[in-house]
């Protein structure tokens, strides 16, 4: 336990904690998406390991094996990385229902934070609780056909049932 508090209070600032989702939530909902390897392997131009942890862009030293530890060091890390991203994009993020933060930050973790940036109309679609035009602007982009129709799908989903 106090592993885990010191690692959060290294990793996860104070601002990113007050989100609605908690961090198990977060984190299942990566691991669903992303899974989790200890061992790293080429996903397109890059090295990833953990939870969907690009290795290049962190400049991490490839390994045969990483730990729980560091996998979960990552996890917090990049955690902390895309809620501040999100809560740069969007406004108000952390007032967006929680299956809608959940999505963002999956979105984020796929793409990083300077590809966030890019979603220009998606992130002011959100600022404005405009769901079902931020569903069509996340349906026609790159991302939409470069991860699994099936995750594409449910983001959509999601937006569509919001009121």
């Amino acid at each position: 336990m106090r592993l885990l508090f010191t690692l959060l209070s290294l990793s996860v600032s104070h601002s990113s904690l007050s989100a609605s989702p908690s961090l198990e939530t977060y984190k299942r909902e990566m691991i669903k998406w992303e899974g989790v390897r200890f061992t790293p392997y080429a996903d397109g131009k890059c090295f990833t390991s953990g939870i969907g942890h690009n290795l290049n862009a962190h400049r991490e030293t490839l390994k045969p094996r990483y730990s729980t530890l560091e996998v979960d060091r990552w996890f917090y890390k990049d955690l902390s990385l895309a809620l501040d991203a999100a809560n740069t994009g969007i406004r108000d993020f952390d007032d967006l229902p929680d299956e809608v933060q959940l999505l963002v930050i999956g979105l984020v973790w796929t793409v990083g934070p300077t590809g966030f940036k890019r979603f220009v109309n998606l992130r002011r679609a959100l600022s404005w609780r405009a769901y079902e035009a931020a569903a069509m602007e996340l349906l026609d982009s790159r991302w939409a056909t470069q991860v699994s129709p099936a995750r594409a799908k449910h983001y959509r989903l999601i937006l569509q049932s919001q009121p």
